[in-house]
């Protein structure tokens, strides 16, 4: 095994940035599985799962919007990039799933972003 490949989750997922954006759209996306917990739980435990659900949907979408802000054009991204940064609009539905409305609507920024990015150096180009 090269000493320079990347090992462990991170490195399976492609190892840097990239690999950082995935991860934050697996999580947020797995952190549905809490909500399905916590509708067995009596209402103030519920209350606290659904929370953390949300915390950990936010955090996601707050990292990712990060990662655009330091890479704005599609040129300058690393490599692998873009795809993550382009599916974190499906964090919107881990946000609906509790209502989270403030999540739902900030998990469409990002990808927006993205493609305006885009759109924007492709007309340039032109």
């Amino acid at each position: 095994m090269n000493s320079n490949t990347p090992t462990g989750f991170l490195g399976r997922l492609g190892g840097g940035e990239a690999a950082i954006a995935k991860s934050c759209v697996i999580v947020g996306l797995a952190s549905i599985v809490l909500v399905a917990v916590g509708a067995r739980l009596p209402d103030e435990a519920k209350d606290t799962l659904y929370w953390l659900q949300r915390g950990i949907v936010a955090v996601a979408i707050l990292i990712l919007l990060g990662l655009f802000i330091r890479h704005p054009r599609h040129s300058g991204r690393p490599e692998g990039l873009t795809q993550p940064l382009g599916l974190s609009f499906s964090l919107a539905l881990a946000s609906l799933v509790t209502g989270f409305w403030p999540g739902v609507f900030a998990a469409l920024v990002t990808p927006l972003l993205v493609a305006g990015s885009w759109l924007m150096e492709r007309s340039g180009r032109a």
